[in-house]
């Protein structure tokens, strides 16, 4: 995670990989104003993340051991009625706005669970590129 904030002195900068977290302060007097001080917290985030110790992100390529779809990041749910029948889907994990969450594809919007399969791996492959950029 990385982000700027501003400060009525200067732009705060937190970047944390692991258990490590970088803390740095731009002071807006030393930096000659707002927009220089961001300027130079935006050169530090990208300066540190590209001497990161892990390396640059990447996502896993493979699914877990215990995966029952076969795909990193999509999972075949059931849900039960109060009636006790099942009724299967797939949900494919996502971020949005910095906090992560499933979206749910329906065998009978798709038309049918191979369908909806095809359809939350679309998801998340698309998902997995636009991290990759």
């Amino acid at each position: 995670m990385d982000f700027i904030t501003n400060h009525p002195e200067g732009a705060f900068v937190r970047i944390g990989y692991g258990a490590r977290t970088v803390r740095r302060f731009f002071a807006y007097l030393k930096h000659g104003g707002k927009r220089g001080a961001r300027a130079a917290a935006q050169k530090f985030i990208e300066q540190t993340l590209r001497e990161s110790p892990r390396g640059p992100f990447r996502m896993k390529t493979r699914a877990h051991k215990n995966s029952r779809s076969g795909v990193r990041g999509v999972c075949k749910a059931l849900i039960k009625s109060r009636s006790g029948k099942r009724y299967p889907h797939y949900t494919a994990l996502h971020k949005y706005d910095g906090r992560w969450k499933a979206k749910q594809f329906w065998p009978g919007t798709y038309g049918g669970l191979d369908n909806a399969f095809a359809a939350a791996v679309r998801f998340r492959r698309r998902f997995e590129k636009s991290l990759e950029v």
